[in-house]
């Protein structure tokens, strides 16, 4: 390669680096390919670092070849536009460049992974077992200095809900390689206790089976549980003093054995909900005793998200919770396509007419009109068509298969 080849390429190389996203305020990279290093370091854009590095190397070896070679006179030389052609006929100044490069890189190298924000890992201890097993709690902080909010996410509060623990560990990395600006603290698994609670293989509630103490049933019902000196208040207490530092609640959650996403908001949230791509937005105007609700009412932004059934995890729902997020943090630019429904007013209940064995018709999310026979019911007397009780959209139904007569069956977003 010649000298000329050589300048060219490296226009070639600025003009790349100030056509990358960010790099345009920075106008030194018209004429001092060095910065590119400094800008790397502001933006710690890891691609950017790769390229970064990658061209310095094949500057490196070009500058070698050229070393190597006699001097080439300057009327010898064809000038490239803009170029400084007589320093780069310099073998001296050429060695000294590759000196210079190499030490910016290596310091630049030990720069980022100095200050690059990480995860760090504290486990908090909840209680002993009778054989002296310990429940814990594994949280995970990540603090960038230009942060202005913090964020709380947690999953799996109901130990039956599963979709939220993988999702939020998938996140923590996108955290980490995009360099989010903010603060978070992850719980991926909020509820060890009810997750544990298995009988032959399979979650059994929302709750803890092994003491079956306060508000056994539902554990994302506090109320005074966080007052309690029992296990659960003790559990409660400590998610709660967690979340209190940050600015923004999200608390993923699934529902039934079939569901159609969507998140549970306050009406005075709605901007923060829009655009995510989620089907269904179910505002509310007077608060639940759920751990968002509570932490909506402690000044936060928080949000309750449904992302798909219970007790089972479908890596395309797990991708697809992921959208969501990224659509919330900006990482994905935002879509229209959500519907927005009043939860006091259009999310209703439908509860088993009889005792039997329960045949669905329709799956989560479709349309259903008043009338339309939805369910097949098989009592000891025979078959009975279920007819749905509204027109709208059924948004989900709940894991029971046998049902007793008056229990909850699904629910439905009535227009």
């Amino acid at each position: 390669m010649t000298t000329t080849s050589m300048v060219v390429t490296m226009q070639h190389w600025i003009e790349m680096m100030r056509l990358l996203p960010g790099l345009r305020l920075f106008p030194l990279l018209k004429s001092r390919p060095g910065t590119i290093v400094t800008a790397c370091m502001i933006f710690q854009t890891w691609p950017l670092l790769v390229l970064t590095i990658y061209l310095n190397l094949e500057l490196l070896l070009q500058f070698t070849i050229i070393v190597q070679r006699p001097p080439i006179t300057h009327q010898a030389v064809p000038e490239a536009s803009g170029a400084s052609l007589p320093l780069l006929q310099t073998a001296a100044w050429l060695r000294l460049a590759q000196r210079a490069i190499k030490q910016i890189q290596q310091t630049f190298i030990k720069f980022i992974f100095k200050m690059t924000p990480k995860f760090s890992l504290e486990t908090i201890p909840l209680h002993s077992t009778a054989s002296n097993a310990t429940f814990e709690i594994d949280v995970w902080r990540y603090h960038h200095p230009d942060a202005t909010k913090t964020v709380y996410l947690q999953a799996g509060i109901h130990g039956i809900e599963l979709t939220g623990i993988p999702v939020v560990h998938e996140f923590m990395k996108e955290i980490e390689a995009q360099q989010l600006v903010y603060n978070f603290i992850c719980v991926p698994l909020s509820n060890p206790m009810g997750l544990d609670s298995q009988i032959m293989g399979i979650q059994t509630g929302y709750n803890n089976l092994h003491t079956n103490q306060q508000n056994c049933w539902n554990w994302n019902r506090i109320g005074n549980l966080k007052d309690e000196p029992s296990q659960e208040g003790h559990w409660i207490k400590t998610l709660l003093d967690l979340s209190a530092p940050a600015d923004i609640v999200l608390d993923l959650h699934t529902a039934g054995v079939e569901t159609t996403p969507h998140i549970y908001f306050h009406e005075s949230e709605k901007e923060h909900v829009t655009g995510l791509g989620i089907p269904h937005l179910l505002s509310w105007k007077v608060p639940s005793d759920s751990f968002s609700d509570t932490n909506f009412q402690r000044g936060k932004v928080a949000l309750t998200f449904e992302l798909s059934s219970s007790r089972s995890v479908h890596g395309e729902r797990v991708k697809e919770s992921l959208i969501y997020l990224r659509r919330f943090f900006g990482m994905l630019p935002k879509v229209d396509g959500s519907r927005v429904w009043n939860t006091e007013k259009q999310l209703k209940k439908w509860y088993s007419p009889a005792g039997g064995i329960l045949c669905w018709h329709k799956d989560a999310g479709d349309a259903v009109r008043e009338g339309e026979v939805i369910a097949t019911l098989y009592t000891r007397k025979g078959s009975l068509d279920l007819e749905s009780p509204y027109t709208g959209v059924l948004l989900l139904k709940n894991p029971i298969h046998a049902p007793h007569e008056r229990q909850e069956l699904a629910k439905f977003l009535v227009e």
